[in-house]
């Protein structure tokens, strides 16, 4: 699908009108729905701050959103014409965040796509862009998944022997053709991976703490998006799109990629329509 209002670059931008992957719902919405309706049914449902899509809380306010007739963003298509990477201060930390503008095909009206880049779903998608062409027309999917299984089936069981649920965040591009952005061949983001198993058997011979070992792998994900997401900007640093047309066919994404760096300790929810596991 195509959203047609918002440029934060141009005339008539609006950041009321960007569009977020909401962690807590793991779908994409308006940040003027983030910040009005979320925000409100949040405070209402006395939602807590740590509350993840695993909760029962996500899958209720979900139905509260749609008993609203609020209906989250599936994806959003068009061609790739800027990319601006920010840093800045907030409540709850550093935002590092990667503002992704699409054209629309016919009208040329500019979507914003915010990248968190905290996050493994603006992880993976900044790493897919990479090999996304200046001006390629392609399909953008910020979503969340919820598992309780392995990529092989078997069940996911903590130290005890638990079987317990993870959140995976994930972003999906597709091409105008159809085909599916991976990120399999990546010298890169096989670097990253090494590196971060690398640092957690390191830290795990230092019997360090949960904390930290969470706060150091975070750190090295986030410097390594926020690298790519300049190598990003700089590939479309004067890039003026001429509005050429291409194939704008409809685009499935498959909920099986593989989670970026996950190690299912963020929040999230499950892309599907049942209820959260328990």
């Amino acid at each position: 699908m195509g959203v047609k209002e918002g440029n934060m670059f141009g005339k008539g931008g609006s950041y009321d009108l960007h569009i977020k992957h909401d962690l807590l719902t793991g779908r994409m919405f308006r940040q003027e729905v983030i910040n009005g309706a979320i925000k409100k049914l949040r405070e209402e449902m006395n939602v807590e701050t740590k509350a993840s899509a695993k909760d029962q809380v996500s899958y209720d306010l979900r139905k509260k959103l749609a008993e609203k007739g609020i209906q989250p963003i599936d994806s959003v298509s068009g061609h790739f014409v800027g990319i601006k990477v920010a840093e800045r201060q907030g409540g709850e930390g550093t935002y590092r965040e990667a503002f992704v503008q699409l054209a629309d095909d016919v009208t040329g009206e500019i979507d914003t796509v915010v990248l968190n880049l905290n996050s493994g779903a603006g992880q993976m998608a900044i790493n897919k862009l990479k090999q996304v062409a200046p001006g390629e027309n392609i399909a953008l999917k910020l979503f969340s998944s919820v598992t309780d299984k392995n990529a092989d089936g078997t069940p996911i069981n903590n130290k005890a022997g638990e079987q317990i649920t993870v959140v995976n965040h994930f972003g999906a591009i597709n091409r105008a053709d159809g085909s599916k952005i991976t990120l399999d061949g990546d010298t890169e983001v096989k670097a990253l991976h090494e590196k971060l198993t690398a640092e957690r058997e390191a830290l795990a011979k230092k019997k360090a703490s949960k904390e930290l070992l969470s706060a150091t792998i975070n750190s090295i994900k986030v410097d390594a998006a926020m690298e790519t997401a300049r190598f990003v900007e700089g590939k479309m640093d004067g890039f003026k799109f001429g509005g050429s047309t291409s194939n704008t066919e409809a685009r499935t994404f498959n909920d099986g990629d593989v989670a970026f760096g996950g190690d299912g300790s963020e929040a999230g929810f499950d892309a599907g329509t049942h209820k959260p596991r328990n």
